[in-house]
């Protein structure tokens, strides 16, 4: 199980000195602003902007997937079995400030609620979607729910094709585009979609799967699929160590090897196709490392204050998102683009 696996992984760098010790972690209240390398013309830079979630009327409990939806930032607050919305996620991000309530959205919808939440996406419509995993002797189906951008409840899809085993934290990834929709199985392989119809009457229709042979085959654990803006499909391939870029139709077109023997937990792309991962690497801090189109590395930050992050996301103005699972607190982290 991935979640098994992720933490096996992160207490034997504790044991070894690379990630926390234990009871300590980061200044929880004000953490230390990382250093963050500039980059040079044309590459990511960011500054250390501010963080949030331990707080509010429904404190986040183990934060895992995470989009922005319009002005919304949408988090899978895992150990609570249920999605949350920040509002107003502009004035949060120009003003820098950590005091904005978490508005929580439980499992409690048609359909039976969630089982074990993970993974999240976000539709280019702003729907919102979410893998369900099946951690549980009393519901064996995996799925995707959807939500409209609000966080009503609408459907669900991708129980038929993916696998019934124990997926500890959701679906391994997914993306939704305009044509297709992408799901990651427990079983390493990535399930496409057609995608037809607009808002609350879309229809998702089974294709075909891939990353199944060739160089473009992934191990058994998936952690974070994305899209870039020609629909390419990026997927992080944990047991690889790498990140690998198909085509919309699910052909092999390169791959990128993290740092440092790193095990990636998500991953994102930005409008100019740079590539972004949370990411362990072996017997060092976690951190986040970030990739140019190409696959050449650009810079890597973030270790002095992430304790274990999960997912990462952008917003439309660039600035960068991680969800973050630490032995004391759960917290998102917002690092601003220069």
């Amino acid at each position: 199980m991935r979640q098994t696996w992720a933490w096996m992984v992160m207490v034997l760098m504790v044991l070894a000195g690379g990630l926390l010790p234990l009871g300590c972690g980061k200044n929880l209240k004000n953490p230390t602003s990382p250093t963050v390398p500039s980059g040079s013309s044309g590459t990511p830079s960011f500054s250390f902007g501010t963080f949030f979630g331990e707080n509010g009327t429904d404190p986040l409990q183990g934060p895992w997937g995470i989009g922005v939806s319009g002005a919304t930032l949408w988090v899978v607050n895992n150990n609570a079995i249920e999605i949350q919305g920040v509002g107003n996620l502009q004035a949060w991000t120009t003003s820098g400030t950590n005091t904005l309530t978490i508005t929580g959205y439980n499992g409690s919808f048609t359909g039976g609620g969630f089982n074990y939440p993970g993974s999240l996406g976000i539709g280019p419509d702003n729907f919102v979607y979410v893998g369900d995993g099946t951690n549980s002797s009393t519901k064996n189906t995996a799925q995707v729910v959807e939500f409209t951008p609000n966080g009503s409840y609408v459907t669900v899809f991708g129980n038929t094709e993916l696998s019934n085993q124990s997926v500890s934290d959701g679906i391994g990834g997914l993306a939704i585009g305009q044509v297709f929709a992408y799901l990651g199985d427990a079983t390493g392989k990535i399930f496409r979609y057609s995608v037809t119809g607009s808002g609350q009457t879309k229809t998702f229709t089974y294709l075909s799967s891939f990353g199944i042979n060739g160089p473009g085959t992934l191990g058994s654990i998936i952690d974070g699929l994305c899209l870039d803006g020609s629909g390419n499909v990026y997927a992080g391939d944990a047991n690889n160590n790498r990140v690998v870029r198909y085509d919309p139709a699910g052909n092999f077109q390169s791959a990128v090897t993290f740092l440092n023997q790193g095990y990636p937990l998500d991953v994102a792309v930005d409008s100019l196709g740079n590539i972004y991962a949370t990411v362990i690497p072996n017997s060092q801090p976690a951190e986040i490392q970030v990739f140019s189109p190409s696959g050449a590395p650009i810079t890597q930050f973030g270790s002095s204050i992430l304790a274990a992050p999960r997912g990462i996301t952008l917003d439309a103005a660039g600035n960068l998102f991680v969800a973050d699972i630490s032995f004391v607190n759960s917290e998102i982290y917002m690092f601003q683009k220069k």
